[in-house]
Parts: structure tokens; C-alpha cells; sequence
């Protein structure tokens, strides 16, 4: 009987081992982010015509959160990278074989001016569409196939005006060129009107870019066009984004599609995106686009947009909140008054709406009544089972009467 008690108690002290883990809440490592640094986040402040007298303000309130730049402060990128310094000195070596090739036929020496435009030819045509000097690649095709008529080769000279109908070539007026050059130019600018068409279907991601088809503008992504069958060279362009050009080549009577993923902008093409902005009126603030490259190009963690509004003698600041991605995390309006003091303690009132606490965390559950936690029935099954089983084996146990005599 001794040995069932014990046995009963070492279930009931197990269950109850378990139950009290299973019980106890689970604690998670403590999640390590990068720890701030000494100045806190930076945030970049752009107000839509200029900080002017609310910049002490706008510095003091944004200082409680971080480090602040305003963006007049902010790095402009100016200089070139390497793929625009690439595509600099191509077009530059085409202008010079272009107006070397003129010279030639000017002098009468066409068979070096078809020399010269054909060596370039050879060597960049591709890397010239790329780079999208598509002009100079039409002056190339057309001097190529003026030099080509003059030297009689009819035929050869017909392909080159073909091609350079093709990238946009405007006809000289009549009596400018000898018989012979004319003749096949006409023949070229017919044989590229004649040409089978067919179908190209453009889309851009994103959506939206500004589409080209051989230096020409056609519209905005996605498009369905119709163009001569045979090889284009297609521009997309859209702020933000890297200009990008891809060959496609068309078939007649047939649709091809064509989907050009655009890579974000380098720091120099982004910059110059955003001064032809600036040079056509005020920065759209309201644009997440624009946002997103002032914030990139600011190494800024975050951006508060500020728009200024005079109406009737009264100003009013529009400000918003933005995250790098960005998004809008916060706006708020506030009518400024016209005393000094009065209007620092406006702006500096924004700080609840552009920075509002935290959520409360939701009150922790109410605990459960004892006789609704599994852990009790548990044991009690346990005990249960194991008097159970104590009786039984007592039941069992046979009568053993001993009788001693002294």
C-alpha cells in the first residue's frame, strides 16, 4: 500500500510540474533594431516656397525627433555618372564623324565620307540607340546613303534612307540634292512607307513612363501601337526611374508585347530630374514620387512637407508627414496668427497631430476561473486514475491471516 502512495504522489507532483510551465507565459527575446544614433533620425523639412519666417519654428518643432536639414541645406547632385558620361562621348564621336562625312561630300571625296560614317556606324550603331542619340544616328544613315548614291551604288543607298526614314528623317527640300541622291532617296522613303506593319504592345513598371519609339514621342505606358515591321529601339523615361531604351524587333500582321521594369534613378539623373521640376514652378508635395527622390537624394529618414497658404491676409500651413518609402503618415493644418509668439506656439502645437503617441496597449485578459483550466482536470483525472488503480491492486491482494504463538 506504502509503494501506491508513492506512486500516486509522484503522478500528482509530475502533472503538477506540467501544468504550472504550461501556465507560465512565454517570453520573447528582447528584438534588437539598430540602435539610434546620438542625433536621432533625419528628417528633412521642404516647404513649398521657402521656410521663411516659420523656419525657427519648423527647426524647433521637427528637433524633437531628430536631426534636422531643410532642403535648401540638402546636397544637389550635379555631376555625371559614368553611364552619362558614356553616352556624352558617343554622341560627341557621332557629331564629329557626321560633320566629318559632310565635309567629305562637300569636297567631292564621297567614297571617304561613306567610309567614315560607316566605320562609326559599325562600331555604335547599338550603343547609340541605347544612349537614345537617335539624331545622330539619323545624320549617320542619311550622309551614309547620300555618299552611297553619289558613288552610284543605288541600291545600297535606297537600305541607308530606308533606315534613316525609319529614326525620323525629314526630307530635304527639292532641288537640294544631285538626281541621283534624290532618285534614291525617294526610293527609300517609299520603301519604308510600304513596309508590312505590325502591332507592339508596350507596358512599363511602373506604369506611366513617357514611351519613345525611335527617338519619336508615341505617349505614355501602357500603349498599343503600329508600327513597320522590323527593328525599334524604345525609350521609356519617367521621374525617378533610369531612362531605359530596349531593342524589339516587330512582325508584320502580328502583336509583339514588350514590358520595360524601370530601375531606380542614380543620385546625378535624380537630381537633374528634380531641378527641371523646380525650373517649371513649385514641387507637387502631394506627390509621393517627388517626396521619395527629395528624401533619397537628403539621406533623409523622414520628410515634413509644408505648404503655405495667404488667404484674405490670413496664413495657413498645410503639413504632412512622410515616411522614406514613403507614405503619409500624419497631415495637419493650422492657421497662423499674426503675432510672433502667437504663431511659434501654432506651429509647435502640430507636434500632437504630425507625431501622436502610441497606441495604449490592449488591457491583458481576464483570468480564467480555476475550474476552466485544463491543467486542473488534468491532475484530477490523474489522481483519479491513480486511486483507481490503488484500489484495485488492494481489491486484489490476497487474505493473509498469520497467527504467532509464543
Amino acid at each position: 500500500m506504502a509503494s501506491a502512495v508513492r506512486a500516486l504522489s509522484a503522478v500528482v507532483v509530475l502533472l503538477t510540474t506540467v501544468a504550472v510551465r504550461a501556465e507560465r507565459p512565454a517570453v520573447a527575446p528582447a528584438e534588437r533594431g539598430p540602435a539610434p544614433g546620438p542625433q536621432g533620425p533625419v528628417i528633412l523639412v521642404v516647404v513649398r516656397g521657402g521656410p521663411g519666417p516659420q523656419r525657427a519654428a519648423l527647426a524647433a518643432l521637427c528637433g524633437r525627433h531628430g536631426r534636422v536639414v531643410f532642403d535648401d541645406d540638402a546636397p544637389r547632385t550635379t555631376g555625371q555618372d559614368q553611364g552619362e558620361a558614356d553616352a556624352a562621348r558617343l554622341r560627341d564621336r557621332a557629331r564629329t564623324a557626321v560633320q566629318r562625312a559632310r565635309t567629305l561630300y562637300h569636297e567631292a571625296r564621297p567614297e571617304e565620307a561613306a567610309a567614315t560614317a560607316r566605320a562609326v556606324l559599325a562600331e555604335a550603331a547599338e550603343p547609340l540607340a541605347y544612349a537614345g542619340a537617335v539624331a545622330e544616328l539619323r545624320d549617320l544613315h542619311f550622309w551614309l546613303a547620300v555618299s552611297l548614291a553619289k558613288l552610284g551604288r543605288a541600291d545600297d543607298a535606297r537600305l541607308a534612307f530606308e533606315r534613316a526614314a525609319d529614326l525620323g528623317l525629314a526630307p530635304p527640300e527639292p532641288g537640294l540634292l544631285p538626281p541621283e541622291v534624290a532618285s534614291a532617296l525617294d526610293a527609300g522613303l517609299k520603301a519604308a512607307a510600304q513596309r508590312p506593319r505590325g502591332r507592339l504592345k508596350v507596358q512599363s513598371v511602373p506604369a506611366g513612363a513617357s514611351v519613345t519609339v525611335d527617338g519619336r514621342g508615341v505617349g505614355r505606358a501602357p500603349l498599343d501601337l503600329t508600327l513597320p515591321a522590323g527593328e525599334h529601339f524604345v525609350g521609356a523615361t519617367r521621374f525617378g526611374s533610369q531612362p531605359t531604351v530596349r531593342k524589339v524587333r516587330v512582325a508584320g500582321d502580328a502583336q509583339t508585347l514588350l514590358e520595360i521594369a524601370l530601375e531606380p534613378a542614380t543620385p546625378s539623373i535624380l537630381g537633374r530630374q528634380l531641378a527641371a521640376l523646380r525650373s517649371r514652378g513649385p514641387l507637387d508635395l502631394d506627390d509621393a514620387d517627388v517626396v521619395a527622390a527629395l528624401a533619397r537624394l537628403a539621406l533623409a529618414d523622414e520628410v515634413i512637407t509644408v505648404t503655405r497658404h495667404v488667404d484674405e491676409g490670413r496664413t495657413r500651413l498645410a503639413a504632412a508627414r512622410w515616411s522614406r518609402d514613403p507614405r503619409r503618415l500624419a497631415r495637419a493644418e493650422v492657421v497662423l496668427p499674426a503675432a510672433p509668439a502667437a504663431a511659434r506656439e501654432a506651429v509647435m502645437g502640430l507636434e500632437s497631430t504630425l507625431w501622436p503617441p502610441p497606441p495604449a496597449p490592449p488591457p491583458p485578459p481576464a483570468p480564467k476561473p480555476i475550474w476552466k483550466r485544463w491543467w486542473v482536470w488534468t491532475i484530477a483525472a490523474g489522481v483519479a486514475a491513480a486511486a483507481a488503480a490503488g484500489i484495485g491492486w488492494a481489491a486484489t491482494r490476497p487474505d493473509t491471516l498469520r497467527i504467532v504463538v509464543k
